[in-house]
């Protein structure tokens, strides 16, 4: 009751704003899943970017709520966890939920670490993974779990592997030689069973003898732990792995120099936190243009 008196206070004039709708989209973002909700009192914990939110329906200490005075995308996501507004489109996802900014680099330092420990062919495996699960946001399919570079990765947990796989598992297997596989551990199947039913079925009765089936075969996913940084690690890995394409699409700037009478043109590299790790654990970009393959020469030539 009293959460809703409270929440009565703001007029529903109000909600219908154009501006209040886009806060209330926002509001319904995996992101904005709490930290901690405390339904009796009418309080949330939110975590943001720049720190947390201890947020009330009548009040939130972020700048937007400070500067209009009116419900913020934290209030309305509390209202909806309160079931005081409609959240019938609310997503709620705890990996989704942001660091903030030290714990985020520090987080990030702590995986490039991990990664350059493991030497260039383990970062060349990551992205290679990580630019499929990033793409298509699905499972991995891993037919040798057994490779150095693939352990590695699950080891440190930059990856996880599937206890419940579906039926990509069995991906470029064809019906003749999983039932040969199941006539070698004498395990019975309808006679005729169409391709996709043999997998549903080993899915559904088979689960837990899948590894001794199948152990050259698993499935693995990005960890969601990490959801919102695979993408600054993706970004690091390419970057040590081909850093002329990187700089193929950085700005280029150019000063004329009178004594050799010749233009000496430069990237402009950006100074982000990624970029900081890349010259940290020792790398370097060439600068001269002319010896990035990405770069046609007629571009080169106009600068």
């Amino acid at each position: 009751m009293a959460n809703k008196e409270t929440w009565g206070k703001w007029e529903n004039s109000i909600h219908e704003s154009e501006d209040s709708k886009k806060r209330i989209f926002s509001a319904q973002s995996a992101s904005l899943t709490p930290v901690r909700i405390d339904t009796t009192d009418g309080m949330a914990y939110f975590q943001g970017r720049h720190g947390k939110y201890e947020t009330f329906l009548d009040y939130c200490p972020c700048g937007d709520f400070h500067r209009r005075h009116l419900p913020c995308k934290h209030i309305y996501r509390l209202a909806m966890e309160l079931d005081l507004i409609d959240k019938s489109d609310m997503k709620s996802d705890t990996s989704s939920i942001p660091f903030t900014k030290f714990e985020r680099n520090s987080v990030i330092e702590s995986l490039i670490s991990i990664l350059e420990d493991g030497g260039l062919s383990i970062m060349k495996r990551y992205a290679q993974l990580a630019s499929s699960a990033l793409n298509s946001d699905s499972k991995l399919f891993l037919t040798n779990p057994l490779r150095y570079e693939d352990n590695y990765l699950i080891s440190n947990k930059l990856f996880c592997v599937s206890e419940k796989p579906d039926t990509q598992l069995f991906e470029k297997l064809k019906k003749n030689d999983i039932l040969t596989i199941l006539d070698q551990h004498k395990i019975d199947y309808p006679p005729k069973i169409k391709c996709n039913d043999l997998k549903e079925l080993l899915l559904s009765d088979y689960l837990d003898k899948l590894k001794e089936l199948f152990p050259d075969r698993c499935m693995c996913f990005l960890n969601p732990e990490y959801k919102t940084i695979h993408k600054d690690i993706y970004s690091y890995c390419l970057r040590v792995d081909d850093p002329y394409r990187y700089l193929s699409n950085c700005n280029i700037t150019g000063s004329y120099k009178f004594i050799t009478g010749k233009t000496e043109c430069h990237y402009v590299i950006p100074d982000t936190e990624i970029n900081r790790l890349y010259f940290k654990y020792g790398h370097t970009f060439d600068e001269d243009i002319t010896n990035n393959p990405y770069l046609n020469n007629d571009f080169i030539c106009k600068l």
